[in-house]
C-alpha cells in the first residue's frame, strides 16, 4: 500500500536529508592540499589525508546493511532523526579537533551517520511515491544531492582558503535541519509489516542475481566518480592551479552535470530503457575521463568533468530507478541499504586504485584508466540493450 503523496514542505525536507550525503564529502574535498599541509610532519601523511576525506565512504559501507535491517524493522522516521542528529555531532566536531589520526576517526562515526540517513531517506521517498512518479522524485533527489555538491565544494573551497578547518563549518547544518525532520516527516504504510509476527500481506519473490548486477554496477561508476574529489585538487596542482577555490569550482563542475540530468530522468525514462540509458551514461563518462586525461587547463577540464557528469548523473538516477522497481516493498530497506554499501565501498575503494596508477604512470593514466573501464562497461550495456530489443520485436 502507497500513501498518497505527501505534502511539498515533506518533500523539499527529503531532498534536503538527501543533500546531507553530498555534503559528507564535497566541502572538504578543495582543501585537501591545505590539510596535508597542516600535518606536513606526520608519517605517510598522503595516504592519511586522502583516508581522512574517504573513511566516512567505508563506514558507510559497513553500516548501511545494518541501517536497511533497522529501517525495516523500527521504522524509518526515527532511524533517519537520530541519524541525522548524530551526523551533525560528529561532522563539527573536527572544528575542535587537532590531530589527524582524531579526525578519521570522527569522519568514520561520521559516515555511520550517513548509512542510517541516506538509507532511511532513500527508502521514504521510494515509499512515498510510485510508477512514473517515484522515478521523477528519485530524478529530483539524486539531482538536489548534486547540485548541494556544487554548492558546497564552491563553498568548501572559498572557506579552505580561510583556515583548513573552516569548510567543517557546514555540518552545523545538519541540525538546522532537524526541526523540520521531527515536525514533517510521518511514517509510511508500506507492504508488510515491520518488526511484528503478522504474515504480510503478500511475499514476492526476491530477485537476488539482479540486485547483485545492480550492486556491481554501483561499484564501478563508484569507484571512478570518486576520482574527481580524491586526486582532482593534486592533477590541478601538477598543471599548476593550486588555489583550493579552483578546485571546488572545477569539481562543483562534475557535479553541475550530474544535476542537471538527474533533474530531466524522467523524461528520459520515458523515452528510453534503462538499459539504453546505461549505455548511453557509461559511454558519456568514459569520453570525459578520456578528455580529463589530457587536459591541462582549468576550461579543458570543467568542459571534461561536465561531460562525464552529465553521465553520471544519468546512472545514478537510473540504477536507484531500476533497483526499486524490481525489488517487493519488504524487503526495500535491506536492499536500498545494500546499494548503498556498494555505492560507498567503491568511493572507499578508490583512492586505492588509483593511486598506486598514479604514483607509477601518472594522473593522466590513471584518468586515461578509468575512461577504458567505463566504455567496456558501455559495450556490455550495448549489447545488453541490443539484445533485449532483439528479443521484444
Amino acid at each position: 500500500m502507497i500513501q498518497p503523496r505527501p505534502p511539498l514542505t515533506l518533500q523539499i525536507t527529503l531532498l534536503l536529508a538527501g543533500a546531507l550525503t553530498s555534503m559528507a564529502f564535497a566541502p572538504v574535498s578543495p582543501g585537501l592540499p591545505s590539510l596535508r599541509e597542516h600535518f606536513a610532519g606526520v608519517p605517510d601523511v598522503d595516504y592519511l589525508v586522502r583516508l581522512a576525506f574517504a573513511v566516512p565512504a567505508a563506514t558507510i559501507a559497513i553500516f548501511s546493511p545494518i541501517a536497511g535491517v533497522v529501517v525495516d524493522r523500527l521504522g524509518r522516521r526515527r532511524v533517519m532523526i537520530a541519524g541525522m542528529l548524530a551526523y551533525g555531532i560528529a561532522g563539527s566536531s573536527v572544528l575542535l579537533i587537532d590531530s589527524l589520526l582524531t579526525i578519521i576517526v570522527m569522519r568514520a562515526l561520521l559516515g555511520a551517520s550517513v548509512a542510517f540517513v541516506m538509507t532511511a531517506s532513500s527508502t521514504l521517498a521510494a515509499d512515498y511515491f510510485a510508477g512514473p512518479d517515484r522515478q521523477r522524485f528519485l530524478g529530483l533527489r539524486s539531482g538536489v544531492v548534486n547540485f548541494a555538491s556544487v554548492v558546497f565544494n564552491a563553498l568548501g573551497g572559498l572557506l579552505a582558503t580561510l583556515d583548513w578547518r573552516a569548510p567543517f563549518l557546514c555540518f552545523l547544518l545538519a541540525f538546522a535541519l532537524l526541526p523540520a525532520a521531527i515536525r514533517l516527516v510521518s511514517e509510511p504504510v508500506v507492504e508488510g509489516p515491520r518488526g511484528t509476527a503478522q504474515a504480510p500481506v503478500s511475499r514476492e519473490p526476491v530477485p537476488y542475481a539482479f540486485i547483485l548486477g545492480m550492486y556491481a554496477i554501483a561499484v564501478t561508476y563508484s569507484v571512478v566518480f570518486y576520482m574527481v574529489p580524491t586526486q582532482l585538487p593534486f592533477y590541478l596542482r601538477e598543471n599548476g592551479m593550486t588555489s583550493p577555490s579552483i578546485a571546488g569550482i572545477a569539481i562543483a563542475s562534475c557535479s553541475l552535470g550530474i544535476s542537471a540530468v538527474a533533474l530531466l530522468y524522467g523524461t528520459l525514462r520515458r523515452h528510453a530503457s534503462t538499459e539504453a540509458i546505461a549505455a548511453w551514461a557509461f559511454l558519456l563518462i568514459a569520453v570525459g575521463f578520456g578528455l580529463l586525461s589530457r587536459s591541462h587547463t582549468l576550461p579543458t577540464v570543467m568542459s571534461s568533468l561536465m561531460i562525464a557528469g552529465c553521465g553520471l548523473g544519468a546512472i545514478f538516477s537510473n540504477n536507484m530507478v531500476w533497483l526499486v522497481e524490481n525489488c517487493p516493498a519488504h524487503v526495500r530497506g535491506r536492499v536500498l541499504g545494500g546499494h548503498t554499501t556498494s555505492v560507498f565501498l567503491g568511493h572507499f575503494s578508490s583512492p586505492f586504485m588509483s593511486q598506486p596508477i598514479a604514483d607509477t604512470w601518472g594522473l593522466p593514466t590513471a584518468y586515461a584508466s578509468a575512461a577504458v573501464l567505463m566504455g567496456a562497461t558501455a559495450i556490455l550495456f550495448i549489447v545488453l540493450h541490443l539484445y533485449r530489443r532483439t528479443a521484444r520485436s
